[in-house]
Parts: structure tokens; C-alpha cells; sequence
């Protein structure tokens, strides 16, 4: 992962988070954690 891919990576958890809130989705974690369904988060 490049060093600026982070803000990527955060804007687009947020981005989810804030749809689904507003959707009325009911949001876990598995969704947004690392090894998620939605993409690969690896640690460094």
C-alpha cells in the first residue's frame, strides 16, 4: 500500500458508514475491520 492510499482507505469506510446510516442499515463491524468484507486492509 502506498503511503498516501490511507485517506482513500478512510474516506471510503466513512463513505459506507454514513450511506448506511442514512439508509437505515444497521452496520457491524466484519464490514469495516481489517481482512473486511468490502475490501483488504493490511497492516504494516
Amino acid at each position: 500500500m502506498a503511503s498516501d492510499d490511507m485517506e482513500v482507505i478512510i474516506y471510503k469506510i466513512l463513505q459506507y458508514l454514513y450511506s448506511s446510516v442514512k439508509a437505515g442499515k444497521i452496520v457491524c463491524i466484519e464490514d469495516v475491520a481489517w481482512k473486511c468484507k468490502l475490501f483488504d486492509i493490511t497492516r504494516k
